[in-house]
């Protein structure tokens, strides 16, 4: 076993090693010992377990930490201009912090597919968020199109990176029981087309955070899950009950998970 903790050492980011099960938890703590971050995989029984160093390289600038600074900024400004009914504060705010968040992408697209894809996520987003700000049910249909097309554009880029069959599986059940629920509490508020646009909305959040939680990435899981949470205050906006306290705790949900998902090609994707 020494041979196998050495090589993850010695090889650096990446690395997915096979070891015996009688080592499995001996060379977790010996990679501890050293600071290595490592996840231990198990695989199909009668299999050996993976031991695995993900991929941790950052190429993030200054530049593109002062932006996501200023976005965050910006949606703690909109959700003032919510607050306040300024009606031209929460677009300009909002194309402001939509903007920085979509700069951040592009920045950090780099050479790579997921790079690419993600930028491509961003961009669709910062449609989807101009189109919401208005009232009408053409701008919200509009805008759940954008963030449908952003949600399969994040989806195809999770599937670029290596991925656990395992955890999509039990994620993939977890956001269906909770899908399941949030129909139950929303169907008597949906009428016509908003019903129809809401369950194809709401299977391609399913597919993505359960893609993103298989990843071997905490900052993809995490993020994908965040902007998941952060729908459930636009639906009870758009369709229940019209207040700023949906902004209070939706939008800095949002935002956040937006920075986390443009600064992530810096840190995964081939």
């Amino acid at each position: 076993m020494e041979w196998q903790v050495n090589e993850i050492l010695r090889r650096g980011n990446g690395v997915s090693l096979r070891i015996s099960w009688d080592h499995f938890f001996v060379a977790f703590g010996v990679c501890l010992a050293h600071g290595v971050p490592v996840t231990m995989r198990p695989a199909i029984i009668g299999v050996k377990p993976i031991l695995c160093r993900p991929e941790t390289r950052s190429n993030l600038n200054q530049t593109t930490y002062f932006l996501g600074i200023i976005c965050l900024l910006f949606a703690g400004l909109n959700v003032l201009a919510e607050w306040k009914g300024a009606r031209s504060g929460v677009l300009a705010t909002k194309i402001a912090a939509s903007s920085c968040f979509l700069a951040i992408g592009l920045l950090n697209v780099g050479t790579s597919t997921y790079g690419y894809v993600v930028a491509a996520a961003l961009a669709l987003s910062w449609i989807g968020d101009v189109m919401l700000v208005w009232r009408t049910n053409a701008a919200l249909l509009g805008g759940i199109g954008a963030f449908l097309f952003a949600h399969i554009a994040y989806a195809i880029a999770f599937a670029t990176q290596p991925l656990d069959a395992f955890r999509f599986g039990i994620a993939f059940l977890i956001w269906n029981v909770v899908v399941v629920f949030l129909l139950r509490w929303l169907w008597n508020y949906l009428a016509g087309a908003n019903r129809v646009a809401v369950l194809i909305y709401m299977a391609a959040i399913t597919v993505m955070v359960s893609l993103a939680a298989a990843t071997l990435s905490p900052l993809i899981g995490v993020a994908a899950g965040l902007f998941a949470i952060s729908d459930i205050s636009v639906a009870r906006d758009r369709f229940v009950e019209r207040s700023v306290a949906n902004k209070v705790w939706g939008i800095p949900l949002y935002y956040l998970a937006q920075v986390m998902l443009a600064f992530s090609p810096a840190f995964v994707g081939k």
